[in-house]
């Protein structure tokens, strides 16, 4: 006979399954991004498998590392996961306002390789690289396909940006544009990544690295390289730098019985000061944490502590969110004030112009000209508009320059900025390229505002 079990009520724990998300972490946690939620994909074995591109937000290599994961308990700390804490809202760095996902190792090569001047790439091998994209690839003409063309088709349609020597628009690398590196997609502001992050959202940005790593890789399978002892063997030009610098070492110290002593020494002493600078810079960093962790941003916009004493009146003075910061030129900047009379004469306003220009040579940039730093990206916002909506330049701007200024929470900076982009001098746009760009300046100054209840610390 069956006896009768009695029903203890409890929890039921199923087994992961893919598409769940979970905490991932690796020590020490020293920013942010030390703890990120990740997406589960159940593989065989007993070892984390994790993308390559997101290593550096965790300080991670593949060398016997261990990192803890966290499993949710709950729907809401899934949800919680999912939307706050996703690896993709993490791509930029609250630091730096520069990306810290970015392409990386083979990667890194391989975009290298593929955007050489002299390749060239086979019709039939482009349908072969380019079906696992996330969408169709359209070939302009036949014949054999250059590199630059090949990697644009791993770019989202849409962007417009200039990073270093490589132009971009709607997503096709112009003729003419230099080498794409590692620093193409990962520098700041018109980086290939930061710019699609910016301008067209987070799934873009998940796509465009999804993309590139699968059309990358599968390049280097059909354009390999090998390294040998001849790339070991150092050139005859760099040799005369090593014996010029032989003649300029006249002697060593007195101290010093044998020429490798002092070699050891400063070696030595390396290893030293790494080891006494790690911990103690770690625990006054530690320190510091534990004393601001209650630190977060009110819903008045003001920064409290826990016991809601107010140690800021407007997070970072001036109330921006780190991530949606992005360094950008003032035209006026490297002009003389003669200059700006001439070239701005039919503005009305520019006598405003000479005033900003002074303001932020002696008050941001102390004396000397260099970026300046905005939560908008005009220049790319007026190209994208100019590309998308073709037309007859307006006469007068005046009354879109009055709105954006009006904005609730504008920053002198921010002000400065529309006076010197929207001159009607400068700016060509047809009404409703203007109208789209002062609705997405609009967009994006709203958005950049920091959350409240944000904790600011980390």
């Amino acid at each position: 006979m069956h006896t009768n079990t009695p029903y203890k009520q409890g929890g039921v724990y199923p087994q992961l399954l893919d598409g769940d998300f979970v905490l991932f972490n690796r020590q020490p946690s020293l920013h942010k991004m030390s703890m990120m939620g990740h997406r589960i994909r159940v593989m065989p074995h007993n070892t984390f498998r994790l993308n390559v591109c997101v290593t550096p937000n965790f300080n991670a290599d593949f060398d016997g590392d261990e990192m803890n994961m966290h499993v949710p308990q709950s729907l809401t700390t899934h949800e919680e996961l999912r939307q706050l804490a996703w690896v993709m809202n993490q791509v930029i760095s609250p630091r730096e306002c520069k990306p810290i996902v970015s392409v990386v190792q083979d990667i890194a090569l391989g975009v290298y390789r593929m955007t050489l001047p002299h390749v060239a790439v086979s019709e039939r091998v482009v349908m072969n690289l380019t079906a696992s994209l996330s969408r169709a690839c359209v070939l302009k003409r036949s014949g054999p396909v250059s590199g630059q063309d090949l990697l644009s088709t791993a770019l989202p349609p849409g962007l417009f940006t200039t990073a270093g020597k490589v132009k971009v628009a709607d997503g096709q690398i112009q003729p003419g544009s230099g080498t794409v590196t590692k620093s193409t997609y990962q520098d700041a502001s018109n980086g290939l990544l930061h710019a699609v992050y910016s301008d067209l959202g987070v799934q873009a940005a998940r796509v465009l690295l999804d993309d590139t790593q699968h059309l990358v890789c599968d390049f280097l399978v059909h354009n390999g390289f090998s390294v040998g002892v001849s790339d070991l063997i150092v050139a005859p030009d760099t040799l005369k730098s090593f014996h010029k610098c032989q003649k300029c070492v006249k002697r060593f110290h007195p101290s010093y019985r044998v020429p490798t002593q002092a070699h050891l020494k400063t070696r030595a002493q390396g290893l030293i000061d790494t080891a006494v600078k790690t911990s103690e810079t770690g625990y006054i960093q530690r320190k510091l944490v534990k004393a601001m962790e209650d630190f977060k941003i009110a819903h008045d916009g003001t920064v409290r502590n826990a016991a809601g004493c107010i140690v800021q009146y407007m997070y970072g003075e001036d109330g921006m969110d780190p991530i949606r910061i992005e360094r950008q030129k003032l035209p006026t900047l490297g002009m003389t004030p003669a200059q700006i009379l001439e070239k701005y004469s039919k503005d009305p306003g520019v006598k405003k112009l000479l005033e900003d220009r002074d303001f932020v040579i002696w008050h941001m940039c102390k004396g000397r000209i260099g970026d300046i730093e905005s939560p908008v990206n005009f220049e790319r916002i007026l190209v994208r508009a100019a590309a998308q909506h073709p037309g007859p330049p307006v006469d007068s701007t005046s009354q879109n320059i009055e709105r954006l200024i009006g904005l609730p929470g504008a920053t002198p900076i921010f002000c400065i900025l529309v006076r010197a982009y929207l001159s009607p001098v400068t700016c060509k746009l047809s009404t409703e390229a203007l109208h789209a760009a002062e609705a997405e300046m609009t967009r994006r100054f709203h958005e950049a505002k920091a959350d409240a209840s944000e904790m600011v610390v980390l």
